[in-house]
């Protein structure tokens, strides 16, 4: 017999059912499960325990529902899910501070992190997070979830240096993979440790955990187990001792979302979290007039722009397609770069005009102010998918440097200005 399991209030109303009609059996439940209920959102249990879904959606909504009651319950807990295509194959309850996975999970993993400092206020990704996503090539895709079901989001990126692709010339390029994932749990191990004894730890205490957490990891690495036992053990004992005292202050927090933001990508991950404690939406609000510094002065190989570009790439995809809009124009003392290669351009080019932080209207009579020069101007209707992301203000929007548009249409009014309609790359 096929059991049939649900998500959602039906859950509850079949359970209620259950008790007060003596029933044990839950295929008896079909009946009365009520008809607002999707059926495409139905999964049932197969004999090996995985539970099919109709589609992927399905079952990662399953899973975050999941997690995210774990980590509301009475004892709040880490709990584990993969997720293969419209299955879940592993569900698993870990403890207040850690779970597990599968040796040999493949697809999407998902968990949760219970709150430190009030709700939803939690850490994003741990380094052991970090090590146990980068460390198996089946794993596409990590996300935790706070109590909110807020999500950070892990993504390989499969970057290579110029070092390993000479190398994968020269080695069998299985080895090379191996050799460069060991040279990021290194260096993963060295900077977040870092970055998580920022405020908590003396110098001497973070240089010597450091220490202890490369010996513990080589000697796990090399097969020594008694060995990485040993320094496993001083690890735990000295990394507790600080930890307790870095969860005493929240800047823990921003500390380690700010090591990602700056880390992930040379560590071969595309990092992103719309974390509420975290907040990089509001942050890069309050930094949009750098970045129009950045763009009026040509400095955009700072360290400062660097920064705020690794911001604006972290930030959660807006998630809705809109239609923004934005005004340049000719400036023939100056010469405006931008203006010129938009004026040149011709239906279906991809262009990159602007080597700055693109800054964009909600309004499109903000656009035409900033288009409003006695010389020509130049009105982009730009079409923006669900996955860009950019930082929203009240008024503008600024995205990361260097965007890429394709023209769909463009028209010469009576007055010599252009209206150009485009959509945003990414």
């Amino acid at each position: 017999m096929v059991n049939v399991a649900k998500i959602g209030t039906a859950t509850r109303e079949i359970g209620i059912w259950l008790k007060a009609s003596g029933k044990t059996s839950v295929i008896e439940t079909i009946p009365i499960i009520p008809r607002k209920v999707n059926p495409k959102q139905l999964g049932y249990i197969c004999p090996n325990g995985n539970i099919n879904f109709q589609s992927h959606e399905s079952a990662m909504r399953y899973g975050k529902n999941q997690i995210v009651k774990a980590l509301n319950s009475q004892k709040p807990y880490e709990k584990s899910i993969i997720v293969k295509n419209n299955t879940i194959t592993y569900e698993g309850n870990g403890t207040a501070e850690s779970c597990s996975t599968p040796l040999m999970a493949e697809g999407t993993w998902l968990h949760g992190h219970p709150d430190n400092w009030g709700k939803g206020k939690t850490l994003p990704f741990s380094a052991t997070d970090y090590h146990t996503f980068i460390g198996n090539d089946k794993i596409d895709k990590a996300i935790v979830y706070n109590s909110f079901g807020e999500e950070a989001s892990f993504t390989k990126n499969h970057q290579s240096s110029l070092l390993n692709q000479l190398a994968k010339k020269i080695l069998p390029e299985k080895r090379v993979e191996q050799a460069r994932i060991y040279s990021n749990m290194f260096e993963c191990a060295t900077g977040y440790t870092k970055a998580l004894f920022n405020s908590a730890a003396t110098a001497k205490e973070t240089k010597d955990i450091v220490k202890l957490s490369r010996k513990k990891l080589f000697y796990r690495l090399i097969g020594n187990k008694a060995a990485a036992a040993k320094y496993g053990e001083e690890y735990e004992q000295m990394y507790n001792n600080i930890v307790q005292r870095a969860l005493n202050d929240e800047k823990l927090a921003k500390d380690i979302h700010n090591y990602w933001v700056k880390n992930a990508k040379k560590l071969g991950v595309d990092y992103q979290t719309n974390f509420s404690n975290l907040n990089p939406q509001r942050t890069y609000n309050d930094a949009h007039g750098y970045a129009h510094t950045v763009n009026i002065t040509g400095c955009y190989y700072s360290k400062r722009a660097t920064e705020i570009n690794n911001e604006l790439q972290s930030l959660s995809a807006i998630g809705e397609p809109i239609t923004v809009y934005r005004g340049v124009s000719e400036n023939t003392l100056f010469r405006n770069k931008e203006f010129e290669i938009l004026y040149k351009a011709k239906v279906g080019d991809k262009i990159q005009p602007n080597p700055g932080f693109p800054y964009f209207a909600h309004d499109k009579r903000i656009a035409q102010h900033f288009a409003s020069s006695v010389e020509r101007n130049i009105i982009m209707d730009i079409n923006i998918p669900p996955a860009a992301r950019l930082s929203v203000g009240k008024n503008e929007l600024v995205g990361p440097m260097n965007p890429t548009y394709e023209i769909l249409q463009k028209q010469i009014l009576p007055n010599g200005d252009i209206q150009l309609s485009a959509n945003y790359l990414i």
